[in-house]
């Protein structure tokens, strides 16, 4: 029964699924464990994790982008500073713009982040990471609001997320 072999499904499938690279850490699995875990806990049908293995394909490849790319471009800014070391170099701001541009191309032309027309878990993780990004403020001296295509997808995806504030938004300004 899945209730019983759940954690340890999931954590199959994950280690399965990222064996071929030599790039993801111990941290990376427990991600994909838990996004796998909301997924079957939470999901009322396929909509957040299609079946459909080419849109799966695409929205696993972002959860894994937000995770080793976006996420590690901001934290790259934030966490040194945050821990009392060196102001990181021009370098680490335009490692974060070059992803930033990424990001607003993944959600042009009103698409979410996997190419979607409806949102889906990698929406979610792209929102924690970027809604973490705009409460910290000014990070980089990077404008974000000449990034419109992620603005727009961000008020969009905020909008049809009925419980983001109080699951997001208060994280993030506590962070900020």
């Amino acid at each position: 029964p899945r209730s019983t072999l759940f954690p340890y499904t999931t954590l199959f499938r994950s280690v399965t699924f990222i064996s071929a690279s030599q790039d993801l850490t111990r941290s990376d699995i427990h991600f994909v464990s838990l996004t796998e875990g909301i997924y079957y806990k939470y999901g009322k049908d396929d909509s957040l994790y299609p079946k459909d293995l080419e849109t799966r394909y695409k929205v696993d490849q972002r959860l894994y982008f937000d995770m080793g790319v976006f996420y590690k471009a901001f934290g790259d800014l934030v966490y040194p500073v945050m821990f009392g070391g060196d102001k990181p170099g021009q370098d680490k701001v335009d490692k974060l713009k070059e992803v930033l541009g990424w990001v607003d191309g993944f959600v042009a032309e009103d698409k979410f982040c996997a190419g979607t027309s409806q949102m889906t878990l990698a929406d979610i993780a792209f929102m924690g990471t970027y809604s973490t990004l705009k409460a910290a403020g000014g990070v980089g001296a990077v404008d974000l609001s000449t990034y419109t295509n992620i603005e727009s997808w961000f008020a969009k995806c905020a909008k049809l997320n009925p419980n983001y504030e109080k699951a997001n938004g208060e994280g993030a300004t506590a962070f900020g």
